[in-house]
């Protein structure tokens, strides 16, 4: 691979804050104002003690009348109040701030370096034996046209992020069953383009024609998805093994009526042999 650039830390603060302005620039008005709030309230630490100091100083040495004691006091109460109000709002606006970069970590820059990864030559990822494999396939007849499908996943909080390539499919199972992923194949584009429906999509001859792998050529777009999970969501990863031989919804029962993951994954790939088992098949169940 080529050499690695190497990066300054003003060429790295521009870069975020150039990022951080096209994800909400609303964040960056938000930690000025932070930091403006933080300014003051340390002013505010220096000057209450200063005040009460000079204000007993003055009352004991009789500086202060009877007359004008309530007039000093209400002041100081007024600076004190003020100053109050001044360290919540500062503290409103760390905590917004925490958040908004904490959201900030986990989508924009996230993505991105999802789009810099998925960018690269994934050939130059792989060890020598890979790359040799790749190159046999290329060059052999018999080989030709072999790859494979890739489906991945991570979670940042409550945020799942996907990406695929082929017909390996995520689904979240919550209170219903949503597939995430979107086939790479012939009858997909077909279904798409309101050519078939999804029920005669399952039996189609041509369903196993992919449109997308990885070995078939050097470099491959992976289509990236990003979505909010809820409380007790599962996630289903899986080869099309599975879900050839079963239908969404009796995934979705079989998930749902087992102890726990495990015994479900197991009873879904005892359940798709029963069916046939005619490819290999391929389960992940994570619960976040």
């Amino acid at each position: 691979m080529n050499q690695p650039k190497k990066y300054t830390a003003l060429a790295s603060q521009h870069y975020i804050l150039s990022e951080l302005w096209h994800y909400n620039r609303s964040t960056i008005f938000f930690a000025l104002a932070e930091i403006i709030a933080e300014i003051g309230e340390g002013f505010g630490t220096i000057l209450i003690p200063s005040m009460i100091v000079a204000f007993l100083e003055q009352y004991t040495k009789g500086m202060i009348t009877a007359a004008a004691l309530p007039t000093a006091m209400a002041k100081l109460v007024t600076f004190f109040v003020g100053y109050s109000i001044w360290c919540m709002i500062t503290g409103y606006l760390k905590r917004r701030n925490q958040f908004q970069y904490v959201k900030f970590r986990c989508s924009r820059m996230t993505e991105r370096c999802y789009q810099k990864f998925m960018s690269l030559d994934y050939v130059q990822c792989e060890d020598e034996k890979v790359q040799q494999l790749l190159k046999k396939a290329g060059e052999s007849e018999e080989y030709e046209g072999m790859g494979t499908t890739l489906v991945v996943a991570s979670i940042f909080g409550s945020t799942l992020r996907v990406a695929n390539v082929g017909d390996s499919r995520l689904y979240v199972i919550g209170e219903d069953i949503t597939q995430i992923t979107r086939d790479h194949s012939l009858v997909e584009e077909m279904v798409q383009l309101g050519q078939i429906d999804r029920k005669a999509a399952r039996t189609h001859e041509k369903k196993n024609y992919i449109t997308r792998a990885i070995g078939g050529c050097e470099t491959v777009e992976a289509e990236m998805f990003s979505v909010d999970l809820n409380d007790n969501d599962i996630i289903l990863m899986c080869s099309d093994g599975l879900t050839n031989m079963l239908e969404d919804s009796e995934i979705f029962h079989i998930v749902k009526e087992s102890a726990d993951i495990k015994t479900a994954a197991d009873s879904l790939v005892k359940k798709a042999n029963y069916n046939g088992g005619k490819d290999n098949i391929s389960v992940v169940l994570i619960e976040p």
